[in-house]
């Protein structure tokens, strides 16, 4: 299992010539005698783009689906207006469309896990259960939590913010669920007596 990512473009001074020092890193493509991911895998801009009377231009940004979501990329444009040049850059992440998430191929990059730090107090347990549980990019993971028989749950902590405020009834299991995870998080569980 790949573990650790996102990890950073290796093609570092951006030349797209891979240079000594390069092609280094935590990825698990590094040492592999090629940038990771090749400059060709985040799209084709157009070189030129005409702008309306409003100073206004439309473009396509073309990419392979499966590029999609695993490369986040940064256009850098440049305009000349009146001998004065001014340049402005945007990331973002490649978007996939919204109905194919279910579908969408992994990373051909190795874009890694990202962590949810899980923990408890009291008698209970929480599962899957911790320090550390790894979830692939956009999936979903789902916590049952459950406290011992004739124990609560007195809450559950998401991220420091907690998700109820008054103590469930002995017995009661609670189920919380990551959805499409693009970061990391915690959860932290709390029962009693």
């Amino acid at each position: 299992m790949v573990t650790g990512g996102p990890y950073a473009n290796e093609d570092f001074n951006r030349n797209l010539i891979l240079d000594a020092g390069e092609d280094v890193g935590l990825d698990p493509c590094h040492g592999d005698g090629e940038l990771t991911p090749p400059s060709s895998a985040a799209g084709t801009l157009p070189s030129t783009v005409t702008t309306d009377e409003n100073g206004l231009a439309n473009f396509d940004l073309v990419y392979l689906k499966s590029s999609g979501w695993w490369i986040q990329v940064e256009v850098t444009a440049s305009t000349l207006v009146l001998g004065t040049e001014t340049t402005s850059s945007l990331g973002m992440r490649l978007p996939i469309i919204e109905s194919e998430k279910g579908e969408h191929p992994h990373s051909p990059y190795g874009a890694g896990t990202l962590p949810i730090l899980v923990s408890s107090t009291g008698p209970g347990s929480i599962s899957p259960a911790g320090p550390v549980v790894l979830v692939t990019p956009t999936f979903d993971v789902t916590f049952f939590i459950a406290p011992n028989l004739g124990c609560f749950i007195t809450d559950v902590m998401v991220d420091g913010v907690s998700e109820f405020g008054v103590p469930l009834l002995p017995d009661v299991p609670y189920v919380y669920t990551f959805e499409e995870v693009t970061d990391t998080h915690t959860i932290h569980a709390t029962f009693g007596p």
